[in-house]
This record gives structure tokens, C-alpha cells and sequence, in this order.
């Protein structure tokens, strides 16, 4: 099966790992497309607070005209998002380039990717267009946050059914989401199916103890996924307990928002974090070895259940307790309830204290911590089947 993957030339990204360059297959034909850049031009205009958002650090503090004026634009006049300049790009270069029968995987966000598949579906009859949703469209958790008119909130609406409808099938990364389309678009629902993320490479045993009671959290920590009973949890039991003052060590890896800083300093937990900053791929999995505990926190605002982060698989891999904490009916919970040791919470304050409790407990008692559950389902070779196995059937 011949493979090319259309990517960016010279995008802006709020983080780029270059590590994972190298573990790109040299059978993998990589097509870089140049086009116009708008998020350089927001970004500037705003002061840098379009790379925080793209980065997903949306702060609550006042703003002044010029950057409310530039989210504005951002928001409703960059429709679907401010990367459909490169979509028409790329467009312009596939009417050129295919010539006969060919499956098109269009992947979003940033769902303008979505619309390549529209406009080459409607001039090539022989093409077979599988749309792949990270995201919600109509419904993406961080519209709620951007100065949408009805017009454009419309729009976004407009989109999602033109994609379920030209598409030849429709993949999801999520149960909720696929459900949720499924039962919005009825008529569709045969097609629409969910393959979630995975873990990348082979596993590798992991029978070390813990360096001390780390408690490790990897990737962008947002204002709305701060758990505050999860730091007052942990402020008391320093508080009172000597053994956690002694043993305990914050991992925070990536962006951490204001709010998040000012609820560790506030509880008195700022000797006890390391903010590390963006790290890469490898450094963040050398460190969830070396965890007791790893944290996986989320919005617990409606209409984030259908989130179930990358770095869940990672956390897998890692073969470590999890204490995820997200909103009610979450899909990690269906991940993580067959895994039998982990916990799932709606932040809820006596749970995480049982948790915690239980895992200090068998650290201080340095009890096994290493989780051997059977993940062969969640890696990316498994999911790469079920892949090929859907481009099959079309």
C-alpha cells in the first residue's frame, strides 16, 4: 500500500518535538505544502496570546481591545479555523496530482483539513474519503471560549453535517464521539466508527521501583482542567504527615496556566513542583517510568467526556498506577475500568483521597507498583489494522 502524507511546510506551532522526525518510515512518501501563515500575523497582533492559545492556555484575565479584536477575527472570520489557506493550498496541489482511484484521510483539527476532502470528493468520483475526527466540530470543547456569532456557530454546524454526508466513512478517536454523531446523524451512522489513539513502539518491561513518591503529570495543564481537590488533597497530607513531606515530588511537564501555578503557591506546594517546561517524547516517557503515580486531568465541563488524551496510551505503556480525574461518563473510564487498578473520578475529593492514600501506602511499603495488564489493544499497531482493514472494505 503506497503511503503519502501531506503535512505543512514552515507551519507555526506553538511546540515542535524534532525527535519524532526520525521515527517517520522512509516508506512513507512526506508532501510539504506551502501556504499563507495567519496565526503569525494573530499572533503578533495579540501579543503572543495566539500561541498560548493554540497551546490551549486560555486565561481568564482581562484583555485589552487590540487582543479581543484579534480572537474576534480569529474566531469568525478564519473559517473553520485559521489554517484554510493551506487546505486550499493543498487542494489546488491533489487536482494536479491524482490521476485515478485513491483514499483520501483527511484528519483534523484543524478541521479546514476537512475541507480538502469536500471539494476533491465533489471532483473525483473515484476517490474514497475517510474523515478522521480527533474533535468534535460543531461541538469542539474550546469553541465556548471564542467570541463565536450565531452566524458562525451556524456554520460550524453546516460543516459537520457536509462532512458526515460526503464522506465514505468517518472515524472517531472516541466512543462518546462516535455515538454522539451517530445518534445526531442517523441516516450516516453505518459508517461512522471509532479506532482510538495508541502507544507508539514495543513495550518494554518496566520492573523498577520508584525514585520517591513522584506523582508525574505530562502535557499542557489548562485553567479548566485544574483539580483543586486533587492539590488540597495533596497540601493536607504534607501538612500533616512527615513520610510526604519527605517522599513527594510534583512532575508538571508542558504549559501550566496561571490559575494552576497560583492554586500549588496558594496550598504551599511550590517546594514540592518541578515545572519542567516542554519536554520531548522521550523525556516525558523516561519520567512516567520512574513514577508512583501518574495524573491525567481534564475538564470536568459537559461535553468533554469524548476526551480521552494521547497521553493516556503513554501512561499505559508506562505501566504505572493512573489517577485520572475528567467529567462524569468519561471515556478513559471504559479504558482504564478493565485495566482493575487504576482510578476514574469526577473530582471527586474522597476518592482521590483513597487513592492517594492506598498508593502511598505501597510505596512507603515498597509494594510492587508495576501495572502488567494486557494493553495490546491500545497500541498503534493494532489501530494501524484496524486502519487498513476499514481502507480495505471501502
Amino acid at each position: 500500500m503506497d503511503l503519502t502524507v501531506i503535512i505543512p511546510e514552515n507551519p507555526f506551532y506553538p511546540q515542535i518535538d524534532e525527535g519524532l522526525t526520525n521515527s517517520i518510515s522512509n516508506k512513507i512518501k512526506v508532501v510539504k505544502v506551502r501556504s499563507i501563515e495567519p496565526l503569525r500575523w494573530i499572533n503578533r497582533l495579540s501579543l503572543g496570546k495566539s500561541k498560548n492559545f493554540s497551546k490551549g492556555l486560555i486565561s481568564n484575565e482581562k484583555s485589552s481591545r487590540l487582543k479581543k479584536l484579534a480572537f474576534w477575527f480569529r474566531a469568525n472570520y478564519f473559517f473553520p479555523d485559521a489554517r484554510l489557506f493551506w487546505s486550499k493550498t493543498v487542494i489546488r496541489y491533489l487536482k494536479r496530482e491524482i490521476d485515478g482511484p485513491v483514499t483520501l484521510i483527511t484528519t483534523g483539527p484543524p478541521h479546514s483539513a476537512h475541507l480538502v476532502g469536500l471539494r476533491l470528493k465533489e471532483l473525483f468520483e473515484e476517490i474514497n474519503w475517510i474523515s478522521d475526527l480527533r474533535d468534535p466540530i460543531a461541538d469542539l470543547g474550546y469553541l465556548q471560549f471564542l467570541p463565536l456569532t450565531e452566524k458562525t456557530k451556524n456554520k460550524h454546524q453546516r460543516l459537520e453535517k457536509s462532512i458526515i454526508s460526503q464522506s465514505d466513512a468517518i472515524v472517531t478517536t472516541s466512543f462518546s464521539l462516535a455515538e454522539h454523531l451517530s445518534e445526531r446523524y442517523k441516516e450516516y451512522d453505518k459508517k461512522i466508527q471509532c479506532i482510538t489513539n495508541g502507544y507508539d513502539g514495543n513495550l518494554i518491561e518496566n520492573n523498577r521501583s520508584p525514585e520517591g513518591f513522584y506523582l508525574v503529570h505530562s502535557g499542557s495543564l489548562f485553567a479548566h482542567r485544574n483539580s483543586v481537590n486533587l492539590w488540597h488533597t495533596i497540601s493536607e497530607r504534607v501538612k500533616r504527615s512527615k513520610d510526604w513531606r519527605d517522599h513527594l515530588k510534583i512532575f508538571l511537564v508542558g504549559e501550566v496556566s496561571k490559575e494552576v501555578k497560583y492554586t500549588l503557591i496558594s496550598l504551599g506546594l511550590e517546594p514540592y513542583v518541578a515545572l519542567l517546561g516542554y519536554q520531548t517524547k522521550e523525556y516525558c516517557e523516561q519520567l512516567e517510568r520512574k513514577a508512583a503515580c501518574l495524573l491525567l486531568l481534564e475538564s470536568s465541563v459537559s461535553g468533554y467526556n469524548y476526551a480521552i488524551p494521547g497521553k493516556l496510551f503513554n501512561y499505559l505503556k508506562a505501566r504505572r498506577p493512573i489517577l485520572a480525574i475528567g467529567p462524569e461518563n468519561w471515556d478513559v473510564q471504559k479504558i482504564l475500568d478493565s485495566q482493575n487498578v487504576h482510578r476514574v473520578t469526577s473530582d471527586s475529593k474522597l476518592a482521590i483521597e483513597s487513592y492517594l492514600d492506598l498508593v502511598f501506602s505501597r510505596y512507603l511499603s515498597n509494594e510492587n507498583m508495576i501495572v502488567n495488564n494486557d494493553i495490546s489493544a491500545f497500541s498503534r499497531f493494532f489501530t494501524a489494522e484496524q486502519y487498513v482493514k476499514l481502507i480495505k472494505a471501502l
